[in-house]
């Protein structure tokens, strides 16, 4: 069954209502940006000085009360890692991940939630955990040596200076992110001991010069054998090393990067190095020289 229906053809007409387009982009509008403020003085000209006065008063009470709401709201957000309570131990990383036993936990984020004390004895239970985010907070490396399968961690931020580590710590560990610590010399020495760790960022620790032994460090000679000289190789397997942004300017860290033996990849982005030495390979063994921890 067919309709048949009324239709309205346009007549071709012009019809010039102002609608396209919606502006004048090149045309300055006569009311500018400053244009309410110069409305609003012309106001508070026509007002009484007593009401102006008490408006201005309210603000200055109303910007007094928001100071001392922030003060007081900064200050728990600092005293909140002190709570009991608030600590980084296995009934928390449950909850906060939503799993019932450490074995369900594969990957573990707590960063930025301003811990400072862990409860390390806790995470031996944690097996199948191999990366920790852990940025943003106040937390220690040695923290984390107790997670027994552990190869990657981010430890970003957290106001890092000295390193406690021994052999037989961190045995997986492959990844490591420092960056933006306060790390000393010494520290960073301390870490060549982890003995698969590949990469190492050091990004933004304000560094100004890298130990001289960094890849090698001479061992006191043995009771049993005082002619031979024993060597301990650190970062026997490092690969990539992020030293950008710090502060390094002088020639001698190309001297002490030069034994790192596995280095692929290295960054010494905005830094104050003007000029690169000329560097000549050292063979350091010889018959006398014992090797401990090299990797062929």
């Amino acid at each position: 069954m067919a309709f048949s229906g009324i239709y309205k053809l346009d007549d071709g007409k012009p019809y010039l209502n102002n609608c396209f387009p919606a502006r004048n982009l090149l045309r300055v509008p006569e009311e500018g940006q400053g244009h309410w403020l110069v409305v609003q003085k012309g106001n508070l000209k026509k007002k009484p000085k007593g009401l102006v006065g008490a408006q201005a008063e309210r603000r200055e009470s109303l910007k007094a009360t928001s100071f001392e709401f922030k003060g007081k709201k900064e200050s728990r957000r600092e005293n909140q890692v002190d709570l009991p309570g608030h600590i980084l131990d296995q009934a928390f990383l449950l909850k906060h991940h939503c799993v019932r036993k450490p074995s369900d936990l594969c990957t573990i984020n707590v960063s930025g939630l301003k811990f400072s004390k862990a409860k390390e004895n806790d995470f031996k239970h944690f097996h199948s955990v191999i990366y920790i985010n852990a940025s943003e907070n106040l937390l220690p490396l040695e923290a984390f040596h107790t997670f027994p399968a552990l190869k990657e961690l981010d430890l970003a931020f957290n106001g890092i200076k000295t390193i406690y580590v021994k052999y037989g710590d961190f045995k997986l560990l492959e990844f490591l992110d420092l960056s933006f610590n306060s790390l000393t010399v010494e520290a960073i020495c301390d870490l060549g001991i982890l003995p698969h760790l590949r990469v190492l960022l050091l990004t933004g620790n304000g560094l100004t010069s890298l130990p001289p032994n960094l890849a090698v460090a001479e061992q006191e000679a043995s009771v049993t054998s005082l002619t031979s000289k024993r060597y301990i190789l650190r970062f026997p397997a490092l690969e990539t090393l992020m030293l950008d942004d710090n502060r390094l300017s002088n020639p001698s860290c190309f001297a002490s990067l030069a034994g790192l033996r596995r280095l692929k990849k290295l960054s010494l982005d905005e830094n104050r190095i003007i000029r690169i030495p000329y560097l000549q390979q050292v063979q350091l063994y010889d018959e006398s020289v014992d090797w401990n921890g090299g990797r062929g």
